[in-house]
């Protein structure tokens, strides 16, 4: 069944977006995910073993059972007593289930050997990062239930957005990443947040200090930007952060539309 859905725009996480700004369709996770299939499940990752891929401890994967696990590909798999989120590679017969983490070089390289007990659980399609205490706690309370409703995708509160630029990476925003917003959460201290300065959208860090306000990148190379202007309004605080993983979720082009005050 079709549900509501929130709209979608993009926005500037790295250098100011021009002032005609850009739009796409509703964002339904079903249908940006509409070859999952209904078997789809989430699953909760506990470490840090696959950072370079761009996910993280506490994001919630979403696995597909119905795609043919390829070479590359990012899998849970089931390995004798354990399940594991690992990057799939394959070399002729052989089977490596491999971790992606240069903090921590040393996690083990599983060779699949012919006497493991080896099951492929599903491949990766995308990994949901939470970007406060609150969207942690949601995603992690074990509860299942429709991804949609999970982010809030059907509340007329929420709205989503496409990232452009790798300012906030170090947060778990990366470059064309679609981030979910609440407009009805009132922006805090140090909260990740979607602001109108003068005619372009950023998505920064929200700080005071000394009676003004900056918006803060948190990439170290990037300078905070200073508010001077009564141009300034917040569109809301963002909750989490969806990238996308897999070969065929990559974005498609994004067509110019109407501008956005």
């Amino acid at each position: 069944m079709d549900t509501p859905s929130s709209p979608m725009m993009i926005v500037s996480a790295g250098f100011p977006s021009p002032g005609d700004e850009y739009k796409e369709p509703p964002l339904d996770l079903h249908r940006l995910l509409g070859f999952a299939g209904e078997d789809s499940f989430c699953h909760l990752m506990g470490t840090n073993q696959l950072s370079a891929a761009g996910i993280t401890q506490h994001d919630l994967l979403v696995v597909t059972p119905t795609l043919d696990a390829r070479h590359n590909d990012i899998v849970v798999a089931q390995i004798n007593n354990g399940v594991v989120a690992r990057r799939l590679i394959r070399f002729r017969d052989v089977t490596f289930l491999v971790p992606e983490d240069p903090a921590n070089p040393n996690w083990p390289r599983i060779n699949v050997m012919p006497t493991d007990h080896f099951r492929i659980l599903g491949v990766v399609l995308c990994s949901i990062h939470p970007l406060n205490e609150f969207a942690r706690n949601q995603l992690g309370n074990g509860q299942k239930q429709d991804v949609n409703d999970l982010l809030g995708l059907n509340r007329p509160e929420i709205f989503c957005v496409r990232v452009r630029g790798s300012s906030m990476q170090p947060a778990g925003i990366h470059d064309a990443d679609v981030l979910v917003v609440d407009r009805g959460r009132e922006a805090r201290e140090n909260d990740i947040i979607i602001a109108s300065l003068d005619g372009a959208f950023f998505v920064k860090r929200f700080v005071k200090s000394l009676g003004a306000i900056f918006l803060l990148s948190d990439n170290p190379l990037s300078a905070p930007i200073a508010v001077s202007s009564q141009r300034f309004s917040i569109w809301g605080v963002v909750m989490q952060s969806v990238h996308l993983i897999h070969q065929a979720l990559h974005p498609h082009p994004i067509k110019q539309g109407r501008t956005l005050r």
